[in-house]
């Protein structure tokens, strides 16, 4: 860092004064000091006090440019706070005071009117600086402080100004004509409000290194020049020049961002004067770093029983930093998955990714940086549940119980046991809440059956078994008979329902039965009698 005066000391606190009126305090709040207190004083005797906050003072002269070193106190306690007063004897006033020994936490100089240079850098905790009643400062240097607001509209006489290194964003120059040397490197200030200094003699140095901006845009974005303070109005015509293409933009209050930009590219535009690099930017020119936002590509792997819904192909491509929301639908077959939506990013490894809600087939996946794969763990067909239910006389070759998948077939052979083998089983299935129905066997004369394509749970009954013919119906409250090609029922109880299966399954005819008798006619053939859950076997004649 080049230094405004070379007589500048490290690590020291300077003191010029000379002969005034009246008596002056300048205030001093400070935490672990180092170094030494050095006082350059008007020749006399004695004509500072110096009271170091812990009981204990000093007094001295330093007849300038004669001086010798005061060191702070050793009696000073690590991590305490004390506060210094410099108070100069009537008839002397302050004229030059450097303290920058890191450990400054606050700085009273309104008293010090006659102050014409402050050296009070190197201090990261000093924050506030009032400078209001020095109208006669020409020397300012407060680097590598923690101060975030500097106002020097009273400091017209300033020569030398280096405030780099600082969290100030507005410095108002435009009546310091009498300027020689300016360091602002690495401020938050626009280059906007520095302009005005371009017209003045700079002989000293000028150094301006702006903290690098750079902006994530897309293309078409219209960006606010004068927000980021590089619009300068009615002063100079300054031109934005793409270093890869070398075309150049005049600034205006907007700036455009070109269509054409290729997503995912970057462009470093500097900052130019009409007619040729701004002279005082050679060394260290305003850069503008335009970073065009990605776009990432959303692969979803297809996956059996569910598909992606409410997606054309255009949406599987995301600009960098969104986010991108999806939705599953499973397929009935599939309903009893539990899927595990996982995704990867990049070359990280893969995540399960979380529902946006309890329930939900709705996912969102959160700032996509870099290309995101996704795929679904979990799906399986459904599973359901075959029941043989057990009948008096029947004997099944199957587990009572048995689960199988969506789509699969179920076969199983019945026989009847001795004493009941001159019944005619009727097998028949439940599936779901559906009306059970007859089943007939796989080949005629058999008794092998066979449910192909199962797709919900299925109850097998078997009915018309029993020691003698027909016993399954015929009671104290139903009678049938077939006499030639015509059914009778005799109802003496309730009302009932009958219902009469061809032997291929196919349904005859039926009837509610309400008391007293009910006849059907019956094309020759034999037929299955179902009332009330109970079915037996009729043949018809002509």
């Amino acid at each position: 860092m080049k230094q405004i005066f070379t007589w500048t000391l490290t690590g020291l606190l300077f003191l010029i004064a000379t002969t005034l009126k009246a008596q002056e305090v300048t205030t001093l709040r400070w935490k672990n000091p180092k170094g030494y207190l050095i006082i350059f004083a008007t020749p006399g005797t004695e004509n500072v006090t110096i009271d170091w906050g812990n009981e204990e003072t000093t007094k001295d002269s330093g007849d300038w440019p004669r001086g010798h070193g005061i060191p702070v106190p050793d009696s000073y306690e690590q991590d305490t706070e004390y506060t210094v007063t410099i108070t100069t004897a009537p008839g002397t006033s302050l004229l030059h005071l450097e303290c920058f020994n890191k450990g400054l936490l606050a700085l009273d100089v309104s008293q010090n009117s006659n102050l014409e240079s402050l050296h009070c850098y190197d201090n990261p905790e000093l924050s506030e600086l009032d400078l209001s009643k020095n109208t006669l400062l020409k020397i300012l240097i407060c680097y590598r402080t923690n101060i975030s607001e500097l106002d020097l509209s009273e400091n017209t006489l300033l020569e030398g100004l280096q405030c780099d290194y600082t969290n100030i964003s507005e410095l108002n120059l435009s009546k310091h004509s009498l300027l020689k040397s300016l360091y602002c490197d690495n401020t938050h200030l626009p280059f906007a409000q520095l302009l005005p200094i371009l017209d003045y003699d700079l002989s000293g140095t000028f150094s301006y290194a702006p903290q690098s901006i750079t902006l994530e845009v897309e293309p078409g974005d219209e960006l606010d020049m004068e927000a980021l303070g590089l619009y300068i109005d009615d002063v100079q015509t300054l031109y934005l020049i793409d270093e890869e293409t070398g075309a150049g933009t005049a600034l205006g209050e907007t700036f455009t961002v070109p269509a054409d930009w290729e997503r995912g590219s970057s462009h470093t535009l500097s900052m130019w004067l009409a007619g040729g690099v701004l002279p005082k930017f050679e060394e260290n020119p305003l850069i503008l770093t335009l970073e065009v936002k990605a776009v990432h590509d959303i692969t979803l792997t297809k996956q059996t029983g569910m598909k992606y819904i409410n997606l054309s192909p255009e949406d599987k491509k995301v600009v960098d930093g969104d986010n991108f929301t999806f939705e599953l639908e499973l397929a009935p077959h599939y309903a009893q998955s539990k899927p595990v939506v996982m995704v990867k990013r990049g070359n990280k490894k893969p995540e399960a990714l979380d529902p946006d809600a309890p329930g939900s087939y709705r996912y969102t996946v959160e700032e996509v940086t870099s290309d995101v794969v996704i795929w679904v763990d979990g799906m399986h067909l459904n599973r359901y549940n075959v029941v043989l239910t057990p009948a008096k006389g029947v004997i099944y070759n199957m587990p009572p119980r048995v689960w199988v998948s969506h789509w699969d077939d179920y076969s199983f052979r019945i026989d009847l046991e001795e004493g009941y083998d001159n019944s005619y089983a009727v097998v028949m299935i439940q599936q779901g809440n559906n009306e059970p129905e007859p089943l007939k066997p796989y080949t005629p004369g058999t008794n092998r059956y066979v449910i192909a394509d199962i797709t919900d749970h299925i109850t097998i009954t078997v009915e018309g078994v029993s020691p003698v013919n027909n016993a399954q119906l015929n009671g104290e409250t139903i009678r049938l008979w077939v006499d030639g090609g015509t059914l009778t029922v005799e109802n003496n109880g309730p009302a009932s329902h009958l219902q009469v299966y061809t032997l291929t399954g196919s349904l005859y005819q039926q009837k509610n039965l309400s008391a007293g008798t009910t006849t059907v006619h019956l094309a020759p053939g034999v037929y299955l009698v179902r009332i009330n859950g109970k079915t037996t076997k009729v043949v018809a004649r002509n």
